[in-house]
C-alpha cells in the first residue's frame, strides 16, 4: 500500500489527498478544484486509542493507600512499578 500525502492549494484553499509510492511523491500536485499548483503539506496520523500497556496497568495495578492517584500515562506506570519493586516483563 502506498503512503498518502496531503496537499493544500494556495489559490482556492482546498485540501486533498493523493497516494504515491515514496519514490514517486511530489512536492506539488495539480489542484482538482481550480487547476492551480498545490503544495504538499506535513500531516501526522494521530491515534487517540489507549496504548495496550495502559489498560493492563489500570486494570491490574491500582495504587495503594490514601494517596490514590490513577495511572494515566507511561511515566506514572513506570513509577508505580519502581515503587512497588515490580519488574516489567517483555
Amino acid at each position: 500500500m502506498a503512503p498518502m500525502y496531503d496537499y493544500s492549494c494556495h489559490d482556492c484553499h482546498k485540501t486533498f489527498e493523493r497516494f504515491f509510492r515514496i519514490e514517486e511523491r511530489k512536492q506539488f500536485e495539480i489542484c482538482p478544484e481550480c487547476g492551480a499548483s498545490a503544495e504538499r503539506t506535513i500531516s501526522a496520523n494521530i491515534q487517540r486509542d489507549e496504548p495496550p500497556w495502559l489498560s493492563s496497568a489500570t486494570a491490574n495495578l491500582l495504587p495503594k493507600g490514601t494517596d490514590v492517584r490513577p495511572i494515566t500515562d507511561r511515566v506514572a506506570y513506570k513509577r508505580y512499578l519502581r515503587d512497588n519493586n515490580i519488574v516489567e516483563a517483555g
